[in-house]
């Protein structure tokens, strides 16, 4: 805890700061505690939902076949990453984390591979058309 007066780092023991001589109520060390606990419930909800939403996009993408979970994965994955760059590395931070990085993941490899099959596909469709029309030729 912080002295209010000068800013210099006292114990939550003392009742007068050993830098500046200001008295230290209960009251602001109880408002300090109360502050750091509703900052710990609201880090705890966002973690929760985290992974709340990349398990959610995880099922909907690679267990359904559909991408409506991508937008989740994305959301989940930045909340990670702010958890992660907060350095709370908690176990709900990493799950998301996994959970959406394998979502997005498997998403980009499903678009490339979709694009590359109709790429294929076409390439065989412009053959085939091409060899219809050397067949029309006169020989």
């Amino acid at each position: 805890m912080n002295c209010k007066n000068c800013g210099a780092v006292i114990s939550e023991n003392e009742k007068i700061c050993l830098t500046c001589g200001a008295e230290i109520s209960n009251d602001e060390i109880a408002t300090e505690n109360t502050a750091v606990s509703e900052d710990a419930v609201a880090s705890q909800k966002k973690s929760l939902l985290a992974v709340i939403l990349s398990i959610a996009s995880f099922f909907s993408t690679i267990i359904l076949g559909t991408t409506i979970g991508l937008p989740f994965s994305i959301v989940s994955l930045i909340l990670s990453i702010k958890d992660f760059k907060k350095n709370k590395l908690k176990l709900e931070s990493t799950i998301a984390l996994c959970f959406s990085t394998g979502t997005l993941v498997y998403c980009i490899v499903s678009i490339i591979s979709t694009i590359t099959t109709i790429i294929l596909i076409l390439g065989m469709y412009a053959l085939m058309f091409i060899i219809f029309m050397l067949s029309l030729l006169p020989m």
